[in-house]
């Protein structure tokens, strides 16, 4: 992990390598990652590696937004502490099933353990280790996945780091336009809004070399 994590690789091939590395010894098959946005209100479904057992969890999952208060995942990030949960329809049982959860028990997701990733005690999001089995999870589960979260935690530290960089240098060139001209500034931002909503629309589609990657960057910089 730590030669991964000291080499270039995108954040996301570094994933799936821990996903690969460790999925014999640990009851997983699926790791995700939710951030929070900037306002700190909001939460989503940001990156993720899944088994052949889940093949649609990704494209129905990455993207979805919603209110962090509307969730129980506030709890786990206040909380600072992970969250097993063993059967995951016991655990929605009287419970408003919200769509999120939905999706996860049509893609075969049955337990998970939850962890808070909190940069320089600033909450960042959630990493999900999740099972198509119930009732897999034990203490000891949770202790080694603690180093897996952490070493990803580095990683993805790393990656919002140098996109801060790039996207702050686009910004102020995007700036500069608007100053020189408001109708150019104006442009660039419907660009930038029917573009990521065209990718977003093609992407579901699933019949085009699209990823979350390709938008996150028409987003940043169209």
């Amino acid at each position: 992990i730590i030669e991964k994590l000291e080499s270039n690789k995108p954040f996301k091939d570094i994933l799936e390598f821990i996903y690969n590395s460790f999925s014999q010894y640990i009851p997983y098959s699926h790791i995700g990652i939710a951030l929070l946005g900037d306002d700190m209100k909001t939460i989503c479904a940001s990156y993720c590696v899944s088994g052949e057992e889940h093949k649609g969890l990704e494209r129905r999952l990455i993207g979805y937004k919603t209110d962090i208060n509307d969730t129980s995942l506030v709890k786990v990030l206040q909380s600072g502490k992970p969250r097993v949960i063993n059967d995951l329809e016991e655990y929605l049982k009287g419970r408003e099933v919200r769509e999120y959860n939905r999706i996860l028990l049509e893609e075969g997701i049955r337990s998970s353990i939850t962890f808070p990733l909190i940069n320089n005690g600033i909450p960042i999001g959630i990493i999900f280790f999740s099972s198509r089995y119930k009732n897999v999870y034990r203490p000891e589960h949770v202790e080694f996945l603690k180093v897996l979260a952490n070493s990803i935690m580095l990683s993805l530290e790393k990656k919002l780091l140098i996109d801060d960089m790039v996207v702050s240098s686009t910004l102020a060139l995007a700036t500069l336009a608007d100053e020189r001209d408001n109708e150019t500034g104006i442009h660039l931002e419907r660009m930038q809004k029917y573009a990521v909503l065209l990718a977003e629309l093609l992407y579901k589609c699933g019949n085009f070399n699209i990823d979350t990657d390709y938008i996150k960057n028409l987003d940043r910089f169209s």
